[in-house]
This record gives structure tokens, C-alpha cells and sequence, in this order.
């Protein structure tokens, strides 16, 4: 059925009659279908064949063309309206910090599976750690990149130096200084 298919829509192509995008969807049914098993191929090959009839009864698409060529002002015109119409754009800030929160995942995955010992098994800490970040950078790299990066926050704060808390005078000095 592929065959006589291929070979009607050859003959579509060559008369140059109907749709000529939706050919092109029909070629690229028939080329899908030939990856597919036996159920799937037939229910896409039928699929092209409808798709096929309809495109070769449609009339060819053209563009129409200007009658003359427009003058300078209408095209600025045009251009402010659609300007005008057009929304205000997004904040940058967002997408930044998207992008930057996704470079922090893939460092941080890529730190991950350094780590990993060269014979590890499948069960080591490292190995399952390294696995599960490259999952969830595949999921939610924005997620990841934000907890990497309080990871980092809580890493830093371990190299401040400690604050020295002055001692409180014991309970009897304070009871001495009370009673004179």
C-alpha cells in the first residue's frame, strides 16, 4: 500500500496541482510510516491516503502581490501601529536568572559525577547522587540551580570566621555584685 502511495503522491508532485505543503505532510507520513510496526503503519498510511485526496483537490496557495509598490510612510505607519500593539516585552530578570540557575545545575551535575569512584557500583552514594541530579536537571533545572545554589550559601557560611560570644559572669559574681 506504501508503494501505490508513494506513487500517487509522485504523481501530485509532478502535476503540480494542489496543495504543496500538504504534500509535503503526506511525503512525510508515508516516510514515518515505514519505521512503524504493522497496526501503526497501516492507521498512518490511511492517514496519509485521506490527507492525499483532500490536497490534491485543494487549489494551489499563492501569495498575492502588490498592485504597486507601497510608499515610505505607509510602511512606517504600519510599523509604528504594530509597535504599538505589540506587549510590553518580558523582564530580562527572569529569563536570566533561568539560565543562570540552569548553568549551576549542569556544573553541579558535572561536579556530581566526578566524584563518582571508577568502579563504583550501582548502590554507592556517589553513583545514586550523580544519577539522581542528571534526572532531575532533565526535570526541573530551574529547581536544581536554586538548591545548588543554597547548597553553596550553606558552604560558605562554614568559612566565616566564628563570632567569639563573651562569657556572662557566673551566678555568684552576679549575686555579689547585687548585695554590697
Amino acid at each position: 500500500m506504501s508503494d501505490e502511495l508513494a506513487a500517487r503522491l509522485r504523481l501530485a508532485e509532478s502535476e503540480q496541482t494542489g496543495d504543496v505543503e500538504g504534500l509535503a505532510l503526506v511525503r512525510t507520513l508515508i516516510e514515518r510510516a515505514e519505521s512503524l510496526p504493522a497496526s501503526g503503519r497501516a492507521r498512518l498510511l490511511a492517514r496519509a491516503e485521506a490527507l492525499l485526496d483532500a490536497y490534491r483537490e485543494r487549489p494551489p496557495s499563492s501569495v498575492p502581490r502588490p498592485a504597486s509598490a507601497p510608499d515610505e510612510s505607509a510602511w512606517r505607519d504600519a510599523l509604528a501601529a504594530r509597535a504599538h500593539a505589540r506587549p510590553k516585552r518580558v523582564c530580562a530578570e527572569e529569563r536570566s536568572s533561568a539560565i543562570v540557575s540552569e548553568i549551576r545545575a549542569s556544573a553541579a551535575t558535572a561536579r556530581a559525577a566526578e566524584q563518582v569512584p571508577e568502579a563504583a557500583g550501582p548502590y554507592n552514594g556517589a553513583a545514586v547522587a550523580a544519577r539522581a541530579l542528571d534526572e532531575l536537571v532533565a526535570i526541573a533545572p530551574g529547581y536544581v540551580g536554586s538548591y545548588i545554589a543554597w547548597l553553596e550559601d550553606l558552604a560558605c557560611l562554614a568559612d566565616l570566621p566564628a563570632e567569639r560570644r563573651t562569657q556572662r559572669p557566673k551566678a555568684a559574681a552576679r549575686r555579689s555584685r547585687r548585695d554590697p
